[in-house]
């Protein structure tokens, strides 16, 4: 009797992967998973779509407010009052703009002064054909003989030499260290911590104010 070959064994076996199979099945799954990750959230909120993490940066986004026209600036006329002022208060010709701007916004901010910088940069005398050129000259307009235009000048003398303003918590805060001017007009010494190359403090230096 011819004996049949039992199937019910082999019915039930696993079916056996080859590694290729394998390795292309697992490589179309984690890139559906990676497209699904990427693709913007199935939501119905379009707030949440605009403003969400896939969204275009706010950096590329063009900004809602026209540009200003360069002949006409909104805020660069009294801060360049401030430089100004600033240079012949402190011998120092050109300065920081950032520092400046972060200087003026304290001293605009701070309810210790009775005249404003627009009103010191006036009585300066720099609204005429021929500005004070030297803190000679202005000495001469009379500005440190008053308490409330010397005070504010001063101040803004230590704000450039110590490089601390007060932040508007009423804070003594460091805007700059290495480039404050107390270091910056002395040649022959370095801000602590900042090192020179060796010897450069045995070397012949020379004078940066007048």
């Amino acid at each position: 009797m011819t004996q049949l070959p039992n199937h019910s064994t082999s019915a039930h076996q696993p079916r056996r992967l080859s590694r290729r199979t394998f390795l292309y099945s697992l490589a179309t799954a984690l890139s559906g998973a990676l497209l699904a990750a990427c693709g913007p959230p199935r939501s119905n909120n379009r707030a949440n779509v605009a403003f969400g993490p896939q969204a275009t940066p706010p950096a590329a986004l063009p900004s809602p407010v026209p540009a200003t026209p360069p002949t006409a600036p909104t805020d660069e006329l009294p801060l360049a009052q401030f430089l100004a002022l600033s240079a012949v208060l402190t011998g120092v010709p050109t300065l920081n703009p950032e520092l400046g701007r972060i200087y003026l916004q304290s001293l605009q901010a701070s309810p210790d002064f009775t005249v404003t910088v627009p009103e010191l940069y006036d009585q300066a005398g720099f609204r005429a054909d021929a500005p004070p050129p030297t803190i000679a000259m202005l000495e001469s307009t009379g500005l440190f003989t008053q308490e409330a235009t010397r005070t504010l000048a001063d101040r803004i003398i230590e704000l450039w030499y110590t490089g601390v303003y007060t932040n508007a918590q009423g804070e003594a805060t460091v805007a700059t260290y290495v480039d404050a001017l107390a270091w910056q007009t002395l040649a022959f010494t370095k801000p602590t911590t900042i090192c020179g190359y060796p010897g450069f403090w045995s070397e012949a230096w020379e004078a940066v104010l007048d």
